[in-house]
């Protein structure tokens, strides 16, 4: 029942999107005016938010399990476990905050290609 809804509202969005040419915060706007077009994107921030503290520390703890097995669990032993999870989510943001100034997403498209070629050759190893 749940999954029905949900696929209908999706159908009625993307009608609604072809209808008025126009994103979700001004989907919002033409219906509901000012309002109704802030609560959208807020809703729309506060959502990309939680996704992106969830990857964040999903590649954080999936790194220190990658260091400790490729060290034999002596990286863990030499920092303890909170230090380690920091010093991983400092690395990471080194990563990511020069990335989060790209405003054009096809400036990404080489490193996206290897990333996606790396991806096959690690699960061809895993087969």
């Amino acid at each position: 029942l749940c999954c029905a809804w949900n696929y209908m509202t999706m159908l009625m969005l993307f009608a609604a999107h072809l209808k008025l040419k126009a994103g979700y915060g001004e989907m919002g706007r033409i219906i509901g005016g000012r309002w109704l077009g802030r609560l959208v994107d807020l809703s729309l921030i506060l959502q990309q938010l939680a996704i992106c503290c969830t990857y964040f520390i999903f590649v954080s703890q999936s790194l220190i399990h990658a260091i400790n097995y490729i060290t034999n669990c002596r990286y863990a032993e030499a920092l303890g476990g909170q230090r380690a999870f920091a010093a991983v989510c400092a690395a990471q943001l080194v990563v990511y905050l020069p990335l989060s100034f790209i405003r054009k997403m096809k400036h990404l498209t080489i490193p996206a290609i290897t990333a996606d070629i790396l991806l096959v050759f690690s699960l061809g190893y895993l087969f």
